[in-house]
C-alpha cells in the first residue's frame, strides 16, 4: 500500500492538519512528550507554521510530565513564531505552577495575562479559586467567584466544587452549604464529587443525619454513590455509635455491586469491638473476601 502523500506540500492545509493531528492525538494526549517535541521541531523544518495550538499542546504535555520550566521556556519563545499565548496557554501554565507550589509565579502570570488583555475564562478562574481555597483564602476566592459572575462568566460544577472542597476540609460546613445553595439557585447541578465532599465534611463533624439526607438527595438526582460515599458514611455512623445503620450501609454497598475495601472493614470491626459486639466483629472479619 502506498503511503499518503498528503504532506508533500509542506506549507499546505493538509500538512498542517496532519502534523497537528499526530502532534495532539498521537503524542501529547498519550503523554509521549519526547515524540511530541520531535514532531514540533519537524514542523518548522518542513515549513509548516507552528501555531498557538501546537505550542499550547506541547506546553501542556511538558507540564503534565512535570517539566514545568521547559514549558515556561517554550511559552516565552512563542513570539519567535509570531504566536501569542491564548487563554488556554496561560491557564495551563498557571495551573502547573500552583500544582508545583510556585504560587507567586502563578499569581504574577495571572496578572500579566489580564494586563495583556487576555481575559481569564471559567477554567482560569476555577484554577485560581481552587488555589486560594487550598491556601485558606476564602474571602479572596469568594470575591473572585463574584467577579467572574459579574463579567458574565458562568461558574461550572468544578468551580463550585473547589469552594465546597475547601470549606469542607476546614470543617466550615455552613459555608459549604451556602455554596451548594448557590449552585442550585444558579441551575448548576451538583455531581458525585459535590455530594461526596459534603457527606465527608458532615460526617467528620458527626452530623450524620445531614450526611444521610444528602445521600437521599444524591440518589434522588440519579447520581450513584461510590466507594468514597459509603466510606464516609460508614465511618461517620461508627463514630457516633450507630452500628446498625453502618451495617445497613455496608449491605447497601454490596447490593449496589460495590466491594468494601480493607479500610471500611477495619473501621467497622474496630467499632464493633469497642462496643463489645465481639461475635459480630468475628463474623464480619471472616466474611471478608
Amino acid at each position: 500500500m502506498r503511503k499518503s502523500t498528503a504532506i508533500i506540500h509542506p506549507g499546505g492545509f493538509k500538512a498542517r492538519y496532519l502534523y497537528l493531528y499526530f502532534f495532539d492525538i498521537g503524542h501529547c494526549r498519550n503523554k509521549d512528550v519526547k515524540r511530541a517535541y520531535s514532531v514540533f521541531k519537524l514542523m518548522l523544518k518542513k515549513g509548516c507554521r507552528r501555531i498557538e495550538v501546537s505550542y499550547t499542546n506541547l506546553i501542556h504535555g511538558l507540564c503534565e510530565a512535570g517539566r514545568v520550566d521547559e514549558g515556561i521556556s517554550l511559552f516565552k519563545k512563542m513570539k519567535e513564531d509570531d504566536c501569542y499565548p491564548t487563554v488556554r496557554t496561560y491557564t495551563v501554565i498557571i495551573d502547573a505552577l500552583f500544582e508545583n507550589y510556585r504560587k507567586f509565579e502563578a499569581i504574577n502570570l495571572f496578572n500579566e495575562m489580564r494586563n495583556r488583555g487576555c481575559e481569564p475564562n471559567v477554567h482560569t478562574h476555577t484554577v485560581m479559586i481552587d488555589a486560594m481555597c487550598k491556601e485558606r483564602k476564602f474571602d479572596e476566592s469568594r470575591r473572585m467567584l463574584s467577579e467572574m459572575m459579574q463579567k458574565g462568566l458562568v461558574p461550572s460544577v468544578t468551580t463550585y466544587n473547589a469552594l465546597i472542597d475547601g470549606y469542607c476540609k476546614e470543617a466550615m460546613m455552613e459555608s459549604a452549604q451556602e455554596i451548594l445553595d448557590l449552585m442550585n439557585s444558579n441551575n448548576c447541578s451538583p455531581n458525585e464529587r459535590t455530594y461526596n465532599e459534603l457527606i465527608c465534611g458532615f460526617c467528620k463533624r458527626k452530623n450524620v443525619h445531614k450526611a444521610m439526607s444528602l445521600l437521599s438527595k444524591m440518589v434522588e438526582h440519579r447520581l450513584t454513590p461510590n466507594l468514597v460515599t459509603y466510606d464516609s458514611l460508614i465511618h461517620g455512623q461508627c463514630k457516633v455509635g450507630h452500628l446498625d445503620i453502618a451495617s445497613r450501609l455496608l449491605e447497601m454497598m454490596k447490593e449496589n455491586g460495590l466491594v468494601p475495601d480493607q479500610w471500611i472493614y477495619s473501621v467497622f470491626i474496630d467499632a464493633l469491638c469497642k462496643n463489645k459486639r465481639i461475635e459480630e466483629a468475628r463474623v464480619l472479619f471472616n466474611s471478608q473476601g
